[in-house]
Order: C-alpha cells, then sequence, then structure tokens
C-alpha cells in the first residue's frame, strides 16, 4: 500500500494514476485499516489537474473515512475548496462541484463535522456556476431537516445570502426551505420581508415600464391642471435651416431638447439595477418558479396565521399582502411581452391552489405545513438506505461456505503453501476460470460452434471475457485418418479489437484434437466481430485447403454492468449526451413492472426509480436505468410506458442515450431482439 501510495503521488501519468486508484480501491476488501491510516498520502494526488483523478481519489477516500481521520479529511477538502476561488485554477467550476459532494458526504457520515462544514458552504449559494451552487442548497436542504438544532443559525444566513443567488433552480430550493423550515417568529418575519422586497413592487411588470406608467399618470394629472406644463416638458425647435446631401437633394434637421428633470430622471432609470434576480426569473416567465413562489409564500402565511391567531388583525393583514402577491402572479405575461412569458396551465393551477388556501386557512393547514415535510423525510430515508446497501456490497468479502477450507497462510507448514494459496480466488479471476459466479447455463452460452460436424476439421471457441482482453480457446479436432500439417487458425477483427498474439502453425496427428489460445485486446464497448478460417495441408497434397469459421459476435453485456447515480447527476448527463436510440415497444407482458423487470435482465442496467410496485395500479411507467462500461462509458435509459385499460397491451418507448453511437446502438439492438417474451434463456440468444 505504501508503495502504491508512493507511486501516487511521484507519477506524472494520467493512465498510472488512474490504474494506481483502482488497484488501491481493490485492495481495500482487505486492507481497509491500512489504507485509513494513509488517506492523507492519497489526498496528495489532489494537485493532478484531471478532474477525472480527482473525483476517482475523493470516491476512495470518502470510502476510507473513520472517526480518526475525518477531521484531518475536511480540513484538505476546505482548503481545496478556497484554491477554487482563484480566477487562475484550471476547471475550478467543475472541480468545485467534485469537493462540496464529498464535503456533503461527510457530513451525512460524521456530524460531528456538520457546523465547520455548513457555514463554509453557504458562502457559494450565489456561485454563478450552476450545478456547484445547487449542490450546496441541496445540501444544506438535507442538514436542515437532520439537524433542527441547526436551522436558525442557517436560515438567517440563507437570507443573508437570498439576494445573491443567480440561478432559477437554486432559488426554487431556496424557497422550498424557507417554507417549511422558517418556524421562528423573528425568522419567519424576516423571511416574509425579504420575499416582499425581493418581489418587488406590484404589479409584476418591467421596472422601466412601471415607472413610464407612474410618470404618465402624473403628467395626465398635471395637463388637468394646467395645459401649458406640457410645453416645459419636451420642446421641439426647428432650426429652419436647409442641408445639401451627397445626392444633391435638400432635407432640414429638427432639434428636440429635453429640459433638466426628464433628462436627470432618464439617466436615473440608466445607472439603477432595474430588477432584482428573483423578480427578472419571475417576469422571464419562469412557471415553476413562480409555483415555487406562490406555495412558499402560502405556506409562511399560513404559519404566520396560526402564531398569530386565525382571524386577528395582523394575520389578515398579512394574508391580504399575500393575496395581491399571488394574484399579481396570476397576471405575468398578460399585460405585456409575448406569450411565451405567460403561465403554464399547471403552474397557474397551482398558484390557485394556494389562493383558495389563504382564503379557507383551517381547512388545509395541515396539509400545507406537515405533509411535504413527511414526504422529504422519508425520501431521505430512502436514500440513505439506497447509499448503505450500495456500500455494503461494494465492501462485502468473499465468504467460505459451510465445511470449505479455510486456509491461513501463518498456520500452514512449508511444502503445503505451495499447494494452496490464500489468494488462488484471485488468480482465478485473472485467467478467466472463477467459475463460482456461473452456472452451467451461462458457461454453455459462452460456446461457439466454428465449422461443421461434416467439415474435415472440427472447430468450437470458449470466450472469456477479462475487462480489456477477450481469451478465446480454440479446441480443433482432426476428423480425418489423416495429418493435417502446418495447421494455423488465421482470424480478423471488425470494430475496437486487435489481436495480439501471432498464432502459430500446429500439425495434427489423425483423429487427434488440439487447443489453441488466442488473446485479443479490446479498446472499447463498441460491438465488434471476430471471423476467419482455419488453413492446413495433408501430407499427400501439396495445395492447401481452407476451412471458413462462422464468425462471432460480441455482446455489449460482457462490457457494462449495473451502476448507481444520483438524480441530479442522470439528468446532467442526459442533457450532454448526444446519440440517443429511441425504441417503440413492443411486448406481450401485461404487467408494467414485470416488463421493467424483464428490461433490466436484459439489459444489465440498474433501476435508480424507487417504489416502482404503485404503478402497478395507476396504468403507466417511467423509470430511469443506468450502467456503466468497464471502459468508463455511461449508459442511460428512460422507459416511458403505458397500458391500455381495456386490452392490457403495453405501449411506450424506451430511450437510450450514451456518449458513443455504439452503446447506443448495442443496446437497442438487445432490447428489440428480447423485448416481446419472457425468455429464461436471454444469454444463449446472442447475435
Amino acid at each position: 500500500v505504501s508503495a502504491y501510495t508512493r507511486l501516487l503521488t511521484a507519477e506524472s501519468d494520467s493512465s498510472v494514476k488512474l490504474i494506481i486508484l483502482g488497484r488501491l480501491k481493490s485492495l481495500k476488501k482487505r486492507h481497509s485499516s491500512v489504507l485509513s491510516d494513509m488517506v492523507m498520502d492519497v489526498l496528495r494526488s489532489l494537485t493532478t489537474p484531471n478532474n477525472d483523478i480527482r473525483r476517482k481519489t475523493l470516491d476512495l477516500c470518502m470510502r476510507l473515512l473513520s472517526p480518526r481521520n475525518v477531521q484531518s479529511v475536511v480540513g484538505v477538502l476546505k482548503k481545496e475548496l478556497l484554491k477554487t476561488d482563484s480566477p487562475s485554477h484550471d476547471d475550478s467550476l467543475e472541480y468545485r462541484k467534485i469537493l462540496v459532494d464529498s464535503l456533503h458526504r461527510c457530513a451525512v457520515k460524521f456530524p460531528e463535522v456538520v457546523p465547520s462544514v455548513v457555514r463554509l458552504l453557504m458562502n457559494y449559494v450565489g456561485d454563478d456556476h450552476q450545478a456547484g451552487a445547487k449542490d450546496v442548497v441541496i445540501f444544506v436542504r438535507h442538514i436542515v431537516e437532520e439537524y433542527p438544532k441547526l436551522r436558525v443559525e442557517i436560515l438567517e444566513r440563507l437570507l443573508e445570502q437570498f439576494d445573491e443567488i443567480r440561478s432559477s433552480e437554486v432559488y426554487r430550493v431556496a424557497l422550498w426551505i424557507l417554507g417549511e423550515y422558517a418556524e421562528e417568529r423573528k425568522v419567519l418575519d424576516q423571511a416574509l420581508l425579504t420575499v416582499r422586497d425581493l418581489v418587488g413592487p406590484l404589479p409584476l411588470i418591467p421596472k422601466r415600464r412601471l415607472l413610464q406608467q407612474q410618470k404618465q399618470g402624473k403628467s395626465n394629472d398635471d395637463d388637468d391642471d394646467d395645459g401649458d406644463i406640457k410645453e416645459g416638458k419636451e420642446k421641439e425647435k426647428d432650426e429652419g435651416k436647409s442641408k445639401v446631401l451627397a445626392d444633391g437633394t435638400y432635407a432640414s434637421s429638427t432639434i428636440t431638447s429635453l429640459d433638466a428633470t426628464d433628462m436627470k430622471e432618464e439617466e436615473d432609470i440608466d445607472n439603477e439595477e432595474e430588477e432584482t434576480k428573483l423578480r427578472a426569473l419571475l417576469l422571464n416567465g419562469d412557471s415553476f418558479l413562480v409555483a415555487c413562489l406562490a406555495s412558499t409564500i402560502a405556506k409562511m402565511t399560513l404559519r404566520f396565521a396560526s402564531m398569530r391567531g386565525f382571524g386577528t388583525m395582523a394575520s389578515n393583514g398579512q394574508i391580504g399582502k399575500s393575496l395581491l402577491i399571488l394574484s399579481s402572479l396570476l397576471r405575468i405575461g398578460e399585460n405585456y411581452g409575448p406569450v411565451k412569458n405567460k403561465l403554464d396551465r399547471d403552474s397557474r393551477q397551482r398558484v390557485l391552489t394556494c389562493i383558495h388556501a389563504l382564503l379557507y386557512p383551517e381547512k388545509v393547514q395541515k396539509a400545507f405545513l406537515a405533509k411535504c415535510r413527511t414526504s422529504f423525510k422519508g425520501m431521505l430515508d430512502h436514500v440513505k438506505k439506497v447509499e448503505n446497501n450500495t456500500e455494503d456490497n461494494d465492501d462485502m468479502e468473499d465468504h467460505k461456505d459451510v465445511d470449505n477450507v479455510i486456509a491461513i497462510r501463518q498456520l500452514m507448514a512449508e511444502k503445503e503453501l505451495y499447494d494452496v494459496d490464500q489468494d488462488s480466488a484471485d488468480v482465478k479471476k485473472a485467467v478467466g476460470s472463477d467459475s463460482s459466479t456461473l452456472d452451467i447455463n451461462s458457461k454453455l452460452s459462452r460456446v461457439y460452434q466454428l465449422t461443421g460436424f461434416a467439415d474435415s476439421v472440427y472447430a468450437e471457441a470458449y470466450l472469456t471475457v477479462l475487462d480489456y482482453d477477450i481469451l478465446l480457446d480454440i479446441l480443433v479436432v482432426n476428423q480425418t485418418s489423416e495429418s493435417l500439417q502446418n495447421l494455423t487458425v488465421e482470424l480478423n477483427t471488425s470494430g475496437d479489437l486487435k489481436i495480439s498474439d501471432r498464432i502459430q502453425e500446429h500439425t495434427i496427428g489423425p483423429n487427434a484434437s488440439k487447443t489453441i489460445n488466442v488473446s485479443i485486446k479490446v479498446s472499447s464497448t463498441e460491438s465488434g466481430v471476430i471471423f476467419g478460417n482455419i488453413v492446413y495441408s495433408t501430407s499427400k497434397g501439396v495445395d492447401k485447403k481452407i476451412v471458413v469459421l462462422n464468425s462471432i459476435h460480441m455482446d455489449i453485456m460482457d462490457y457494462i454492468h449495473p451502476a448507481a447515480c444520483t438524480d441530479t447527476e442522470f439528468r446532467s448527463m442526459w442533457a450532454e449526451f448526444e446519440w440517443e436510440n429511441k425504441v417503440s415497444v413492443n411486448t406481450d407482458f401485461m404487467d408494467l413492472t414485470e416488463y421493467l423487470n424483464h428490461i433490466v435482465k436484459i439489459t444489465n442496467m440498474k433501476c435508480l426509480t424507487p417504489d416502482i410496485d404503485h404503478y402497478r395500479e395507476c396504468g403507466f411507467l417511467a423509470a430511469n436505468l443506468y450502467a456503466c462500461s468497464i471502459f468508463g462509458e455511461d449508459a442511460l435509459l428512460n422507459l416511458s410506458v403505458e397500458q391500455n385499460p381495456s386490452s392490457k397491451k403495453i405501449t411506450g418507448y424506451v430511450r437510450i442515450r450514451s456518449k458513443t453511437q455504439g452503446v447506443a446502438l448495442s443496446l437497442g439492438d438487445k432490447i428489440t431482439s428480447n423485448q416481446r417474451t419472457s425468455d429464461e434463456n436471454i444469454g444463449n440468444s446472442r447475435n
């Protein structure tokens, strides 16, 4: 372990660093305590300007956290986070997002570091990088729920930073936090005042247009009193001079002059920041933000009224102010601007629901103030359970069955060391002979018949996929009564496959057999084909004979494995990836969850959507699946299907997205060929 950590710091090649980090992660199962003591040495690789190496380093360190080293690790992460404030720091925004996520994981595992971490991260709520600021505010939402003692301090700090927020998504989460957790009287009053100030004057129209309307109204009033004032506002002076233009024609010039008062007002409008960021987002027609703001105002107003008492002058006054804001939200885009600025129907209905709640507060108080937080707590419990199960599976060590021999090297005689090795399982996996996880059907599915039984030479191959290598054990049988001389297997590949070694020539006696080993390198998840022929000559003839081999189509399922990611990461990758394959659903399944489980089985992906059993009753299903290849390529799948109530037939689409075209096409072909009916031997249906 010490040698690996020294090499990790000294080596400058990024590929070597990634390999070392992968090896350290594999050593964690057996030497977790040793690696935990050297976590600070591993963190030195954060100086590398490669974000992939940083992400993998921090992921390893988060798995090695313990009460002994958590304070030191958090100190290093804080220093790295402060470095990202420097404009000269390369990829600072993406690196900051990685650090925020790591600090979040530290705080969730070890509550003693929460106060120091949350105070630092609150400075980045108004970050220009939307993804980083969103991670911070989501972390704040989690901490506010888990640690009630810190709520007042966090909410006060959030209100101080509220006008610095730049992103609509961050505003939505921050408003939700205020609506749910602003329970103290002082904090609640400050939250209502802050939101009202950021919304600005009503009605919700651009401030310049509002000032112009106010000025026009004032001008009309003045005109009623004295019509001569109009002449002082604007004067047109005609110079009366004619000018000769370049083409020989005449033109007259007119000069319009404004008095000093108008010029000063125009200058003040230009110099003044016209809108707050929240008001600008609202005026731009952000329907989601409007709905969230309406819900937050309704919750805080109901809580205010419950504290002061329903029907009192203070509560009625606050309800009236809130109703005025909500009614202004309904009219966004109606008095000005294009149609796109108007609210959508769902957001409009949400605002109307909030208005109804304030008009009849005693009937809906429990639904607004209690049930939403209960649902959020249930979601946190589910996420925590999934993360714990994932870590337990990663850390699970090999177990011995009952009555199996357990080899302890220190208690064995010297001569027995060569017979039994405690690392024999790793050796078997390295050579592809680990059969503990393969049943007989899986083994037979990897046998490919290359020639016919009537051919003079019979050949079949057993294929083993070992991450970046494919091992072919080709069995060649001489079915003639003559010796076959200079027999060689000529193989070629298509796709990102490359034969490593040159295949030697062999001589096979009558009715004898020979096993030929071939190693093929794999460089990507693209589907490939292995094809070729067998060339040999007999003792009687001079001419060579050729037997054409059946081709072997590589299955993408050998390269991908189930993986997990957060909903935010899934949406980010979905928006980023450019290759998409859309497959129409055509199946005989009559149950939505059974069809989803079937898709999970044939694609070897993990379902990220929780609680799918309740979809049986509603008649439609939407689920996200995720997998990662051995080369680090991500595969995303979205399943959107519905069931016809009368015919029970399932219809819909399966959409697959990936960075590479080959992954998207291969997964689409796999689903198309296997989605129709349930097949217990899906692994046998290879192309």
